[in-house]
């Protein structure tokens, strides 16, 4: 019906995340989106089969499902609605094996530019409308072809017997490069050929590396058809490797947190009180484990601290506990030793920031 709202359902345990996640939809145009959530698998598997969602938000990393598996729980309980992976780190194996299982998205946590979110998801559901109707219904093809064109998103489809069928932004960003010659290899066939051998997605770069691209196939026969996109650099986690000028908070980050906080008052302090909770508690945590030998307490501690870092702009913090999490499922305790010190360092200077800061906005 023309005019109603997106309904989506937002799966994710972190208190936190889940508060920017909302204050993201918030700021959207009034109406425009309806959000649930749940913190289980199991409740939204019951969710999804007693109500309609045209999208759904997905934590990686929940207390009754991870990783793929929670994953294809979910796509087989609404086949129909666009699932957009959340995750605390930019993992490319598990990007490959869910963009290949039919998720329409994969974002890490973080701070989110205002529009940014909404944006995302209104692509993502074009696609999935795209990967539903194709070869099934031409005129909702072309729907959700024009959407993505609205979106602005560079996109392309790549069919047998039609030729390609392409967005703006893909021609205008294809079109600035210079042309390539006779010789060279079609940049559809090009994109198609960086998928393996029996998947459903890959990634690569297009016209001497210049342009980085995804590609994904529509059905379930690879060859049927695909859609290729070109990418950008994720957005979440935003900020640069390492503090600049010795600001353990990344102007950028921060900047996208004031801008979630406008309208919200007393945002801010709430953000950082549950930090400085959630953090103090989490570190502990972790120091234990560590000390007995716990590699899975150790992980699932470091990966609370990593989105409790990200969501106040603690950007190199976030990376390091990311770090501590991969050793840890990994079995190397030594090298998660070897970094909790320098963490205990870098918090206690986030904190401080962070109360000067809560301090100046208010």
């Amino acid at each position: 019906m023309a005019g109603a709202s997106t309904r989506i359902l937002l799966v994710e345990d972190n208190l936190g995340d889940a508060k920017l996640v909302e204050l993201a939809i918030g700021q959207e145009a009034p109406g425009r989106y309806v959000l649930e959530r749940v913190d289980r698998i199991a409740e939204a598997e019951a969710r999804l089969q007693t109500a309609s969602f045209d999208a759904v938000l997905l934590d990686m990393n929940l207390p009754d499902g991870s990783g793929l598996e929670a994953f294809r729980a979910i796509r087989a309980a609404d086949p129909g609605a666009a699932i957009i992976v959340l995750s605390g780190m930019e993992d490319p194996e598990l990007v490959a094996a869910t963009m290949g299982a039919g998720a329409q998205g994969f974002r890490v946590k973080g701070t989110f530019p205002h529009g940014f979110l909404g944006r995302t998801i209104e692509a993502a559901i074009a696609r999935q409308r795209l990967t539903d109707a194709w070869g099934t219904d031409p005129e909702r093809v072309s729907a959700a072809l024009a959407q993505l064109d609205r979106l602005g998103e560079a996109a392309a489809l790549v069919a047998p017997g039609i030729g390609p069928r392409t967005t703006t932004a893909f021609d205008r960003a294809l079109h600035a490069r210079p042309h390539p010659s006779e010789s060279a290899t079609p940049w559809s066939t090009a994109a198609i050929e960086a998928v393996p051998v029996g998947r459903r997605f890959g990634a690569g770069r297009l016209d001497g590396d210049a342009l980085p691209f995804e590609v994904r196939a529509l059905g379930p026969e690879p060859g049927a058809a695909w859609l290729v996109t070109l990418t950008a650099p994720p957005v979440p986690v935003t900020g640069s490797p390492s503090p600049a000028d010795g600001d353990p908070l990344d102007a950028t980050a921060w900047s996208d947190v004031l801008g979630l906080a406008d309208g919200s008052p007393g945002f801010l302090a709430e953000l950082v009180e549950a930090f400085l909770r959630e953090s103090s508690d989490r570190e502990a945590e972790l120091i234990a484990a560590a000390d007995r030998g716990d590699g899975r307490t150790v992980a699932d501690a470091a990966h609370a601290l990593k989105s409790s870092c990200a969501q106040v702009a603690a950007v190199h913090l976030s990376r390091q506990f990311a770090a501590i999490e991969v050793a840890a499922r990994a079995g190397d305790l030594a090298a998660v030793r070897d970094t909790i010190a320098a963490t205990r360092g870098a918090r206690d200077a986030v904190v401080r920031a962070l109360q000067r800061r809560v301090g100046t906005e208010r």
